[in-house]
């Protein structure tokens, strides 16, 4: 186990939280085996380039938390992984609080068993939800008691929306208990406009939380003909990037090559 770790550390792949991750880190989140071999690719002209790990799902089935893996951590060595919790779990709010955060930490905490029993230790967990802007506050008292159980001593970032951005509350609920958010600009039904950017940017801002920006580097065209403007979102980047309480970004290639898109706005 010592001399997996050199070796990593030798080779620049493990990044723990004082050695070498970047304060604005430029990432790729790495969902299939082609996301990995553009990451690997990637690093080539963007040596910094960082990586989070698709390492597991969380559903809502029969009235319980069920957890599933994804991706071998060992495969991609990085300090960041990400839990997704699918949107079944919308209903698991319905249930007494307690319970429900009990079995969601303990389903955290045995994926978090296996990526730590493959030999990393991560740093950073990105928890990938789309959370309905009417239970936010069932999110956060979630996330309270997660940050007591599995996910304590770990940095946090939750995925937002920026429908969550115009509940006036959004940033005091989760100001305490994570280190940020990472907005999704992506598959998430928000079309581009000029002007958009700029109005988001003011959100981010009233809020008053620490963001990450989460870009996709390809297009989806709707059954009725209208394709959707992601490139767009991901040209905004040094609009973004200008504001104290940013703290990098995150792209989402879905097997498709971006280096250049971004290295356009860099």
């Amino acid at each position: 186990m010592k001399s997996l770790i050199f070796l990593l550390l030798a080779s620049g792949l493990f990044l723990s939280p004082r050695i070498g991750r970047p304060a604005h880190p430029i990432g790729q989140w790495i969902w299939s085996s082609q996301d990995r071999r553009l990451f690997e690719t990637g690093r080539k002209s963007l040596p910094q380039l960082q990586a989070a790990v698709w390492a597991g799902t969380i559903d809502w089935r029969d009235g319980h938390f069920q957890g599933r893996l994804a991706l071998s951590p060992a495969r991609i060595p990085s300090p960041v992984i990400v839990i997704r919790l699918d949107d079944s779990v919308h209903e698991a709010w319905r249930e007494p609080a307690p319970r429900t955060s009990e079995e969601l930490d303990r389903q955290i905490g045995s994926i978090l068993d296996h990526v730590k029993g493959s030999g990393l230790l991560p740093a950073v967990v990105q928890l990938d939800y789309d959370c309905p802007s009417g239970r936010l506050a069932n999110w956060s008292e979630a996330l309270r008691a997660l940050k007591k159980g599995s996910l304590h001593g770990t940095e946090v970032w939750i995925t937002s929306l920026i429908d969550h951005l115009r509940d006036p509350r959004f940033g005091a609920l989760f100001r305490d208990t994570v280190a940020g958010q990472v907005l999704q600009v992506f598959d998430t039904g928000d079309a581009f406009a000029d002007g958009r950017p700029a109005a988001v940017l003011r959100d981010l801002e009233r809020q008053g939380l620490p963001f990450q920006m989460g870009f996709g580097a390809f297009e989806r065209k709707s059954r009725s003909g209208e394709v959707t403007q992601h490139r767009e979102w991901l040209r905004s980047l040094p609009l973004f990037s200008k504001s104290a309480l940013y703290r990098g970004a995150w792209i989402f290639p879905a097997g498709l090559p971006w280096i250049a898109q971004v290295k356009e706005v860099l």
